[in-house]
């Protein structure tokens, strides 16, 4: 081993485990070392013996080699004759080699002290010169140096005092006791040992001011250099100086921090010693930290010179760091150029997919990684340190709710990169992007442009004219291949185009158009668009022999009653707080026991197709445009896969497709006749169309006392009445039905828990720990459902409800229902009562009874029918075995010419009307409202099975009103898919009924809806700019980008953040109104038995629900009319003198006051709404529609008036520019 090394090899005695060779002060006390010891390097327990042999001249690479420099001249030989001692190459370090070997040597001389010691030395006076100046030292010195020890023991040829110092630092040991060893002494035996013994010497000890002393005592005396001389001679690598392997390896060992004490300990005892500092009136002072080379090798004092060395090497790894993260290969350039040899399918351009909630962490991942250092230095200016219980901790950088840390670092990197390439501007497109979005002034384009933080306008623009292209391009490719899916959904859009200037040739005019949307439905099989199928299923023509019964029979009856009571049950553990608990059971129920077609919860792929300039009422128009969407999703005259194509479209719209299909039949290509169309009725314009009926049913009159009316209950909570009951907005009339129909709710409760309160009631049922459980709540809500929400319990409410007798010959069901529900305390004035003009009518399809099937099981009048003992509201009309009931004819206004005289009706005797108009009007105004709310709920929660099971309850009630375009549509829809419809096809349109945009559950929405919002987005737009529809700016640049540019704020917001924060104004509690509608439904007594009691007029106090006069229309003529007219225009049939145009005209069901399905009111338009659900409520927030659209308004009429404003500096690849002559930009 090479002398002086502090990291050779060591070995320790089994038995004192002693740090210092062992086997070397073995022999320098004996003469002899002989034994058993452990190295480092070797393997454990191995048995070493070493025999040490008389001194000679060691051979050249012998292992004597390594070990000279312990014993002067002695040498080491293996008795197997193979070297021990080997050299590391990893650790370029001496390590023994697994082998027995013997040392010998003659026992030395005692080592004796010169005879006079002296405690310190004082350094000689030298003459004082520029290379060696004069050091002051007052280190004592020792006596006994190792040149002392050198000169006492001449025979020996080498210097002793290079006797190397065992090294303390890689593996310290602990002392033994009695022993005690140092660098120059040699330890003391241990007192078994039986070879000779020698007078002990005295231990010394050197403080380190003494080792300190002597070293440089001699560096300046003997070597005449100064600390400076010595540390360049010691680290120079390029000079001869280091001529010794050992030497060298001592250095490397210490830059390598294999010492004790490492390179940063040097470093630090630098930068604090007080003779390197520099004070502020130093020269100097001013180049502390600075990034000129110059300053650097200028640099006198010590301070200065690693400030200056820190500041550039840190500013030469930021500016590196900074040009690898502009590479194009790592990602924050928008748009790059495409190689050289690469693939054509590889992204080069930034798509929509870039921009959203993961751009900002994007963007930071990248920082991360190619700028680390930059990143973490302004992560630490961006924080601070904060101390608690004395201890400095940096603040967590996600605990930051304002302004965190890493997100400002980003944005603030991002801008550099920018600044430093104008490629680099991920972050500043998406900015701007969202300025665009928020209608951000022209001004802030040009000031933000100017400091660097986002491009030009121009840029903006023609990256939005790139964006749209590529979503064209993605159209297209997806709607071409036969293995996708697909929906369009349309509608037309309309705004007035008002001439600011008047002019010969300027006027004022309608500007109308059409917007579709395409919709990807992935988890659809192509083999539901068979075309051969569908139009085989349509030659049979199975409509033909369709009937109401079998209509009825397409209602689920057991499914009705299962949502129905669940919606009870929902209503009742969301007011009552003692219930609260049992929310996620009625949630689970709704999930598990009532789902029929629930859609995988994912975020639905959407794209905005260009809009068209044509007018969806006009035929032709129509025609053209639904090429023009079929061409946009991939299907031409001269390429279509041969597949069905959905399109999907509110009333007007589906009535006008199966029109364009008529007129295009005799056409023999399947694209030219448009048999591959297939028309989709839109789900929430019916709703919203049910919700107008509803009103216009129950709305009375704000004057009228009548408790069952919506002007009533709307008037005790300060509501105002709708300013067009057919249309009314969304969100408001929902609130109203809400509200009243969950107070209407808890008073049927109320009453079947006897109790005056039904809030006083549950607490002192929680006070007492008798809460019912979820069980027993089910079969209370079971009961009141039967009740009071069913049409046969409003049908009974019609019939005399006096005192039942004992002897009371009735059907048992109605005499449970007539004692559950209890007489009123007073009774009906009879003055009051209204009477009949004759007695009412009763169907037998209403008289014919059933054996009590469940009464027994649930407690509660079992259903009149043997058809199904789950439904007491279709029990005879829905078994398709039975025949169909004799129906009374159906009344029809008199259409005797006017010549003749009407002849005078006789008078018949009046019968005293004793039912309960009153109470039949809330049951219901109940099944209705909860049929609406099946359908809310359904659609938030994405069951589009449930939505469909809905709609075919609406056909009922829509055809037993004026609604009759809208009993059409169900008609032909609800046929289409039960009879000439595949399942899979049938799967795939319910699919595409619903749409989730954010993919979270309990967020689907109507695809109509959405459209709708869109549609308003345009409409605005094209309003303020005054262009129409088919214009390039309308048509290419926002139209394809609107819902991107709808969703960017709030994506944008999550990237940072901040998605927590809805945006949107938050419903205050219906508590107060709902407390204050039981106390009056209380008062009133609404849903007690009162005989009698009637605000109607005689004819109307027999009138049945608006279901079953939908049954009664559909019997007496309607469904045979609409049969012979869908089959004529489907061509299966030929026309006939009972489909002439004078029969169509006489039906009264044909009101002519009835406004078209997507008429707008005067003034305004009507307001839309998102629902929602939460913790198992429906939430319905209106959508500011115009707040959107000013966003966008604002920034597309801010526009640049001269070229100069666009950046030419932040122009994008050609693949991003447009043609100057573009209609885009004409409107710049």
């Amino acid at each position: 081993m090479a002398p002086g090394s502090s990291g050779g090899i060591r070995w320790a005695d089994d038995q004192r485990s002693s740090a210092i060779s062992s086997p070397f002060s073995h022999f320098l006390a004996t003469g002899t070392a002989k034994g058993s010891y452990r190295s480092q390097g070797a393997e454990p327990g191995r048995e070493y013996v070493y025999d040490w042999s008389e001194p000679s001249t060691p051979r050249p690479g012998s292992p004597s080699s390594y070990t000279s420099c312990f014993l002067a001249q002695g040498s080491v030989q293996s008795l197997e004759g193979t070297p021990v001692v080997q050299e590391d190459s990893a650790r370029a370090r001496p390590v023994l080699s697994p082998r027995r070997f013997r040392m010998q040597a003659p026992p030395l001389p005692p080592l004796r002290p010169p005879a006079s010691p002296t405690p310190s030395r004082s350094p000689r006076k030298r003459k004082r010169d520029e290379n060696h100046p004069a050091v002051a030292s007052s280190y004592p010195t020792s006596p006994r140096t190792p040149l002392h020890y050198a000169s006492s023991y001449p025979q020996y040829p080498g210097p002793y005092y290079m006797l190397p110092t065992p090294s303390y630092a890689d593996s310290p040991t602990p002392r033994t006791s009695g022993v005690r060893t140092d660098a120059y002494c040699t330890p003391e035996l241990p007192k078994e040992s039986t070879e000779p013994s020698v007078r002990k010497r005295k231990r010394k000890y050197y403080r380190e001011e003494d080792k300190l002393s002597i070293i440089l005592d001699f560096v300046y005396d003997e070597m005449r250099w100064n600390v400076g001389q010595l540390l360049a001679a010691m680290f120079e690598v390029r000079s001869n100086v280091h001529n010794d392997d050992a030497q060298w390896r001592r250095v490397c060992a210490f830059l390598r921090g294999d010492t004790t004490h490492k390179p940063s300990d040097i470093i630090s005892l630098w930068a604090a010693h007080p003779a390197g500092k520099v004070t502020r009136n130093c020269l100097e002072f001013s180049k502390l930290y600075s990034t000129c080379p110059g300053d650097f090798q200028r640099a006198r004092s010590v301070h200065v010179a690693l400030t200056c060395f820190a500041a550039q090497a840190i500013q030469k790894r930021l500016a590196y760091e900074a040009e690898r993260a502009i590479d194009p290969e790592n990602g924050l350039h928008a748009a790059r150029k495409r190689r050289k040899g690469e693939a054509s399918n590889e992204r080069t351009n930034i798509h929509w997919e870039d921009i959203g909630a993961a751009t900002v962490p994007r963007a930071s991942r990248i920082i991360r990684v190619h700028q680390p250092l930059l990143y973490n230095m302004l992560l630490a200016v961006a924080e601070r340190d904060s101390k608690k219980d004395g201890v400095a901790a940096r603040v967590n950088v996600q605990g930051r709710t304002h302004r965190p840390a890493d997100c400002v670092v980003t944005n603030a990197i991002s801008n550099l990169d920018f600044s430093r390439s104008n490629r680099a501007n991920l972050l500043p497109i998406a900015r701007g992007l969202l300025h665009f979005a928020l209608s951000a002034p022209h001004d802030l384009y040009a000031y933000h442009s100017r400091i660097g933080t986002m491009p030009a306008y121009g840029t903006i623009y023609r990256t939005l004219d790139g964006l749209a292209k590529q979503e064209a391009e993605t159209v297209q490719a997806h709607g071409s291949d036969p293995d996708t899916v697909q929906v369009i959904l349309t509608d037309n859009v309309q705004n007035h185009l008002l001439q600011r200037d008047a002019r010969l040739g300027r006027v004022n005019t309608l500007n109308i158009g059409m917007a579709a949307t395409y919709i990807e439905l992935p988890h659809c099989s192509p083999s539901a668009l068979d075309l051969a199928d569908k139009r085989r299923r349509i030659a049979e023509n199975a409509r033909s022999t369709l009937t109401v019964r079998q209509l009825l029979g397409f209602i689920d009856q057991g499914h009705w009653e299962v949502v129905g009571v669940l919606g009870l049950l929902r209503t009742l553990v969301n007011h009552i707080p003692a219930l609260h608990k049992y929310k996620e059971d009625v949630s689970l129920r709704y999930r598990t026991r009532a789902k029929r077609f629930p859609l995988k919860v994912e975020a639905s792929r959407i794209h905005p197709l260009a809009t068209s300039g044509k007018n969806e009422t006009v035929t032709t128009e129509l025609k053209d445009a639904i090429v023009d969407f079929l061409e946009q999703g991939g299907q031409s005259r001269a390429k279509y896969n041969g597949q069905i194509m959905l399109i999907c479209g509110d009333g007007l719209t589906y009535e006008k497709i199966l029109q364009s299909k008529h007129y295009l039949r005799f056409h023999a290509d399947p694209y030219e006749s448009f048999a591959i169309v297939e028309a989709v009725l839109a789900p929430w314009h019916t709703v919203w169309t049910d919700i107008g009926r509803i009103f216009e049913t129950y709305w009375g009159s704000f004057l009228s006392p009548d408790p069952s009316t919506l002007a009533f209950s709307a008037a005790k909570i300060g509501r105002k009445a709708p300013s067009n009951l057919s249309k009314p907005d969304f969100e408001p009339a929902m609130e109203v039905l809400g509200t009243i129909h969950d107070a209407r709710t808890l008073d049927c409760f109320r009453i079947h828990y006897t109790a005056r309160d039904i809030f006083e009631h549950f607490s002192a049922l929680q006070e007492k720990e008798q809460v019912p459980s979820f069980e027993q709540l089910e079969g209370d809500a079971k009961k009141v459902w039967r009740t009071f929400c069913t049409h046969r319990a409003a049908e009974r409410a019609l019939e005399p409800v006096g005192d039942l007798p004992p002897d009371a010959d009735e059907h048992p069901s109605v005499l449970e229902w007539k004692s559950a529900v209890p007489l009123a305390s007073r009774p009906w004035p009879s003055g009051i009562a209204a009477t009949s003009a004759a007695a009412r009518p009763t169907p037998d399809i209403l008289d014919t009874p059933a054996p009590d099937a469940t009464a027994a099981s649930a407690g509660v009048a079992a259903p009149d029918s043997d058809i199904s003992a789950a439904a007491p509201d279709f029990e005879q009309v829905c078994d398709p075995t039975a025949q169909p009931p004799s129906l009374p004819a159906v009344p029809r206004p008199s259409v005797e010419p006017k010549t003749k005289k009407r002849r005078k009706k006789k008078d018949v005797p009046v019968e005293p009307f004793l039912g309960d108009r009153v109470l039949a009007n809330a049951i219901n105004f109940m099944h209705d409202v909860a049929v609406v709310r099946e359908f809310l709920y359904a659609v938030a929660e994405g069951d589009a099975g449930r939505v469909y099971e809905a709609m075919k309850i609406m056909l009922f009630v829509f055809a037993g009103t004026s609604h009759s375009k809208y009993t059409n549509y169900l008609l032909e829809f609800i046929c289409a898919l039960e009879l000439e419809s595949s399942q899979e096809l049938r799967e795939t349109v319910l699919s595409s009924l619903l749409v989730n945009l954010s993919g979270q559950p309990g967020r689907f929405a109507a695809a109509d809806l959405i459209q709708e919002y869109l549609n308003r987005l345009l409409q605005a737009i094209a309003e303020r700019k005054g262009v129409e529809y088919n214009n390039h700016f309308v048509r290419e640049v926002v139209s394809r980008n609107l819902h991107h540019l709808a969703r960017l704020r709030d994506d944008l917001k999550e990237g940072v953040g901040l998605a927590e924060r809805s945006g949107r104004h938050s419903a205050p509690q219906r508590d107060r109104e709902v407390r204050a509608l039981c106390k009056e439904y209380a008062q009133q007594e609404l849903h007690h038995r009162c005989p009698g009691r009637s605000f109607a007029s005689d004819a109307d106090n027999h009138k049945p629900s608006d279901f079953r006069q939908g049954v009664i229309n559909l019997q007496g003529g309607k469904l045979a009319k609409w049969i012979r007219d869908s089959s004529y225009m489907r061509g299966t049939s030929k026309p006939t003198q009972a489909s002439s145009t004078a029969e169509q005209s006489a039906d009264p069901e044909d009101s002519p006051t009835e406004l078209p399905d997507d008429a707008a009111l005067p003034g305004v338009a009507p307001g839309l709404s998102s629902l929602r659900m939460r913790d198992g409520e429906l939430l319905i927030e209106a959508l500011d529609v115009e707040e959107e659209a000013s966003r966008i308004l604002q920034a597309i009429s801010e526009t640049p008036d001269t070229a100069d404003d666009f950046d030419a500096a932040d122009e994008l690849p050609d693949s991003y520019l447009i043609d100057d002559d573009a209609d885009g930009l004409d409107i710049l």
